[in-house]
């Protein structure tokens, strides 16, 4: 019973990975339509080649994509797209648009790093892939779940509280005391 489950979710992969899931893949306009309509979740990058944030974009959602096999992702060239940027009111680059089906709505996408709150002591464009993720699995296009933080796990019993006394002790004197 549970190998013949393994073996259907892994051909179930396989057909996703066969279908570009899994990686960014770059689109030209004319199939833009027939990609997205295909796909039940597609998340569509569009970018100018001459933008470093473009590129930072790129980056994060290659990693993203990897991890979510169950939603198709797409980057398209704004500059050779005019149609779909003009139909689509894509103003500000980078953005990413979700859509279902085929189907998008003004809330699901993300314009540029807006809301993407960047690393402690970074600049504006050093920020987690977290939270680009957590964006995304807001707007329901991946099933992202948040890891918990070190207070969560504590308050649940699911981490031991350290004492002040634990691991760095044994850290100085390079022994496995405890």
């Amino acid at each position: 019973m549970r190998l013949t489950q393994i073996k259907a979710e892994q051909m179930t992969k396989m057909e996703m990975m066969r279908k570009g899931h899994g990686e960014l893949t770059e689109i030209v306009q004319d199939e833009f339509l027939p990609k997205i309509t295909a796909a039940a979740r597609c998340v569509v990058h569009f970018y100018h080649n001459d933008f470093h944030r473009c590129k930072i974009m790129d980056m994060h959602l290659k990693d993203i994509a990897r991890r979510h096999l169950d939603t198709l992702f797409l980057t398209i060239n704004a500059e050779k797209a005019p149609f779909f940027c003009e139909k689509l009111n894509v103003r500000i680059l980078p953005t990413v648009i979700s859509f279902f089906n085929g189907i998008t709505k003004p809330d699901q996408r993300q314009i540029g790093f807006i809301d993407l709150q960047p690393k402690a002591g970074g600049s504006e464009d050093e920020w987690p892939v977290s939270a680009l993720e957590e964006k995304l699995g807001k707007i329901g296009v991946i099933d992202y779940v948040a890891k918990a933080t070190e207070a969560e796990l504590e308050r649940y019993g699911l981490v031991q509280k350290k004492s002040i006394y634990s691991s760095r002790h044994n850290q100085i004197r390079g022994e496995d005391y405890d």
